[in-house]
C-alpha cells in the first residue's frame, strides 16, 4: 500500500504578518552600513517584513544586516525556539531609500516562512524534512531541495518558487491567491497537491509514482512530465490542467463545475456528479459513471 503524505498543517503567525505600529514610518538616512548581529544557533528562517533576505548553507551561523544608519536599532534579528525572526522593533515602519538586505547562513535549515512582503531566498536545503511557507505578498524562492519529504504552503498572495527537488513525499497546500511553482520533481514516490482558491499551483513531476491532485477553489493547477498513477478530484468551478503530465492509470472525479484534463495510457476512471467535463488524452480504457450534466471526451 503506496504510503500517503501526511499533510502539514502551518501555523499562520498573525502576530507577526501585520504592521501595529501607530505613527509615522521612519524613513531611512545616512548611509547604508553592515553590521554583523550576535546569535544562538537556529534551523528555520521566517522574514516578517519587506526586507530583502538571503540564506545560504554554510559550516557556521551568521546574520549580517545592510540599510541605512538610523534604520538598523530598529531592524531585530533575534531566535525563538530554533527560528530566526527577522522584523522591525514593535511592527514600526520603516521607509528605506535603499533595500535593507539580510544576509544568513547556518548549516541546516528546516523551515523557510516569509510574513511579509519582501524576499526570502535559500539556495539550497538538504536533510529528513523541509518545509517553505508564505502568509505574506512576498517571493519566496528556493533553488534546489534534497530531502525525505517537502511540504510547501501558501496561504497569502504571493509566490513561492522552488527550481528543483530530489524529494520523496510532496505535499503543496495552497489556501491565497498567489502562486505556487514547483519546477521539477524528481522521482518523487508521493506527491500530494490540495488547492482551496483562487491562486495557481504550476509543477513538473518527473518519473513519480503517484499523484493526487484536489481542487475545491476557483484557481486552477497546471502538471507536466510522467507518473505511474494519478487521481483527480475537482468540486468547484477550477480547472485541473494535466494533459501533459501522463500517468498510466488516472482516476478522476468531478463534481464542481469546473474542467479536469487529464492524460491516461492504460486505464481511465471518471466520475462526473456536476456540471463539469472530464477531457483525456491518450487512448485508455475507460470506465465511468455520469449522474450529473458533465460529458466525457476526448481531447
Amino acid at each position: 500500500m503506496m504510503k500517503r503524505v501526511i499533510l502539514s498543517t502551518f501555523v499562520l503567525m498573525v502576530a507577526l504578518t501585520g504592521c501595529y505600529f501607530d505613527g509615522p514610518c521612519i524613513v531611512g538616512t545616512g548611509p547604508v552600513i553592515s553590521q554583523i548581529r550576535e546569535i544562538e544557533d537556529f534551523s528555520s528562517v521566517a522574514n516578517t517584513g519587506s526586507f530583502e533576505v538571503f540564506v545560504l548553507l554554510s559550516d557556521n551561523f551568521s546574520v549580517e544586516v545592510q540599510a541605512q544608519e538610523n534604520l538598523l536599532p530598529v531592524i531585530e534579528t533575534y531566535v525563538s525556539g530554533n527560528k530566526l525572526i527577522i522584523k522591525t522593533r514593535n511592527g514600526t515602519c520603516i521607509g528605506p531609500a535603499s533595500p535593507v538586505v539580510v544576509s544568513v547562513t547556518l548549516p541546516f535549515i528546516e523551515e523557510l516562512e516569509l510574513a511579509g512582503s519582501g524576499k526570502l531566498e535559500l539556495d539550497r536545503a538538504e536533510g529528513g524534512f523541509f518545509e517553505c511557507v508564505n502568509t505574506g505578498s512576498g517571493q519566496v524562492r528556493v533553488d534546489s531541495v534534497l530531502a525525505g519529504s517537502m511540504v510547501i504552503g501558501n496561504s497569502g498572495s504571493g509566490t513561492i518558487f522552488v527550481d528543483e527537488s530530489f524529494v520523496d513525499e510532496v505535499s503543496i497546500v495552497q489556501s491565497g491567491s498567489g502562486t505556487i511553482e514547483a519546477a521539477v520533481l524528481y522521482e518523487p514516490s508521493d506527491v500530494s497537491i490540495h488547492h482551496s482558491s483562487s491562486g495557481k499551483i504550476r509543477s513538473d513531476v518527473q518519473d513519480g509514482l503517484f499523484l493526487e491532485g484536489v481542487l475545491s477553489g476557483s484557481g486552477r493547477i497546471d502538471l507536466t512530465g510522467e507518473v505511474v498513477e494519478a487521481r483527480y478530484s475537482l468540486s468547484s468551478s477550477g480547472r485541473i490542467d494535466a494533459l501533459e503530465l501522463m500517468a498510466r492509470d488516472v482516476r478522476a472525479t468531478s463534481s464542481g463545475s469546473g474542467k479536469i484534463y487529464v492524460y491516461a495510457t492504460e486505464s481511465l476512471e471518471a466520475t462526473i456528479t456536476g456540471s463539469g467535463d472530464i477531457i483525456y488524452r491518450g487512448d485508455p480504457a475507460i470506465s465511468y459513471r455520469i449522474t450529473g450534466s458533465g460529458d466525457v471526451r476526448h481531447y
